[in-house]
């Protein structure tokens, strides 16, 4: 045993050296030395600081699979005592000194064998806390973060809103006679939008946070409580400015609805039933293709568009430009619901030892959205009135589009009823009657579809505005507006009974 360790010990002292240290050689650089020296430590080590180890070179070929056999034999020589891993790099980036794998003096030796035809290839041991920085040298113009698209999306700035084609309006807004306290407000909203479009680009930007910080100093928090007060003007003489005119269309078409479908619907009493139902039939396909051509291009269309004129209206035409000034009022709604939601959350995280209280001991139930000035009271007033308004002249029109469609379908079912009983077996292909009351069917799914939503949309917004519904006033509109909703329901409900459309 003793004869066999002797061996083997000469045989790992016989073993040359290697021409690198173990530092340069785990991380596959030249070890290299000043002048011509061939012993001693490395320039890099030195540089370090560092012990420059030489350890014996491997032998070629396969390694042997049982060498922790050979553990209790190799203990005893001298130079396995002594050989350990090497220590971790301390590199520091953005030190112009430190030592990298891209330095001058060190550069990635691209020639070196891998060995890759052997069958024991193995990556060499380095130092797990130092592959980032390795990465990073071999890639040093590069940034993952580049090619990726920015987290923010870019500030857009604000669009207003464009109505149909025949929502324009015909007549300036200037020309709408109010009272000489709110005559102001709807000219300042109209015609000075154009010169104040940086300002209320900046006001938009300043509506995003209207909570104040209390952390803040009292001249910080005034500031900010000026600015969202600003805001809140603009945004509301905007919304008074759209409904003033969306008023004004309304009330041009609700003269036009009056005849709605009475030229091409209605035949006239000297015409002979065979040619009033093909009259009839006629004009449910024109309906039917105007309200697919709309929701086909007019409904996502928002480009401004000539103003209102009734003379070149055709009359199957009245209920796109019907359903387009629903989408129209709703999408106001909606700006008036976020103005009102954004002004009670900002009330609601003041402090409460500096808001008025009122007589019911919240600021909330008496104005409207958590404001206590007289000016926004006036404001959130006109809104209302307006809306209301708009509303009312909608479910007018309504009315007025439900009775004549329950007109033509009691005429179409009729005639479709004859038409079976003639009928001895089913008929191979829908004739032209079948096909009308599919048309007329789809029309009325469309136009319930409308009314159901602006109704809800409406409540929704009142209901999120304690105020609208408070005062003598304001009940009486909104009882009124309750019986229309409810005249509206009923004639929808008879026409789809008529139908047979199961809601």
């Amino acid at each position: 045993m003793a004869g066999t360790s002797t061996d083997a010990s000469d045989s790992t002292t016989q073993r040359p050296k290697r021409q690198s240290c173990d530092r340069c050689h785990s991380q596959k650089v030249r070890c290299t030395r000043s002048g011509s020296r061939k012993t001693g430590n490395c320039d890099r080590c030195l540089r370090k600081g560092s012990k420059c180890i030489y350890s014996s070179c491997l032998p070629k070929g396969r390694p042997a699979l049982y060498r922790a056999s050979d553990a209790p034999a190799t203990a005893s020589s001298p130079n396995t005592s002594t050989a350990k891993l090497p220590d971790p790099l301390d590199w520091q980036p953005g030190d112009g000194t430190s030592g990298s794998p891209g330095d001058a003096d060190g550069e990635i030796d691209v020639d070196v064998d891998m060995d890759m035809q052997s069958d024991a290839f193995a990556i060499p041991p380095y130092p797990m806390g130092s592959m980032a920085d390795l990465y990073r040298t071999w890639w040093p113009e590069y940034h993952f973060g580049d090619g990726l698209p920015p987290i923010m999306p870019p500030v857009m700035p604000p669009s207003d809103f464009h109505l149909h084609q025949s929502l324009e309006p015909s007549h300036p807004l200037s020309s709408l006679k109010l009272s000489d306290s709110l005559s102001g407000i709807v000219d300042n909203a109209s015609t000075g939008r154009s010169s104040s479009s940086a300002t209320h680009v900046n006001s938009r930007q300043r509506s995003l946070d209207l909570e104040p910080d209390l952390c803040d100093s009292s001249s910080e928090t005034s500031i900010s409580s000026k600015s969202s007060g600003r805001v809140k003007k603009d945004n509301l003489d905007h919304n008074i400015a759209n409904l003033s005119r969306l008023s004004m269309h309304l009330s041009q078409l609700l003269c036009f609805s009056r005849t709605f479908l009475a030229e091409a619907l209605h035949p006239p009493r000297s015409a002979k039933n065979q040619d009033s139902m093909l009259q009839i039939q006629q004009g449910i396909k024109l309906v039917f293709k105007s309200v697919n051509s709309w929701l086909v291009h007019g409904s996502s269309s928002t480009e401004p568009t000539p103003s209102l004129n009734l003379g070149s209206i055709n009359s199957s035409e009245l209920l796109q430009h019907l359903f387009s000034a629903s989408n129209y009022l709703l999408e106001i709604l909606r700006q008036v619901r976020a103005g009102i939601d954004k002004a009670i959350h900002a009330a609601s995280t003041m402090d409460l030892s500096k808001r008025p209280q009122s007589r019911s001991g919240s600021i909330l139930q008496s104005k409207p959205g958590g404001l206590s000035s007289t000016d926004d009271d006036q404001r959130y007033s006109i809104v209302r009135h307006l809306v209301l308004v708009c509303a009312t002249l909608l479910l007018n029109m309504y009315i007025a589009i439900l009775v004549s469609l329950q007109h033509s379908a009691d005429i179409l079912r009729s005639s479709i009823r004859k038409h079976q009983e003639s009928l001895h077996e089913p008929a191979e292909h829908m004739d032209a009657a079948s096909r009308a009351h599919m048309q007329l069917v789809s029309i009325v799914q469309l136009t319930s579809y409308h009314i159901k939503r602006q109704n809800q949309t409406l409540d929704a917004t009142v209901s999120s505005c304690r105020a609208w519904s408070e005062g003598e006033t304001s009940r009486e509109q909104f009882d009124t507006m309750s019986e229309l909703k409810m005249e509206v329901e009923q004639h929808l409900r008879q026409l789809e009974q008529i139908l047979y459309i199961i809601s």
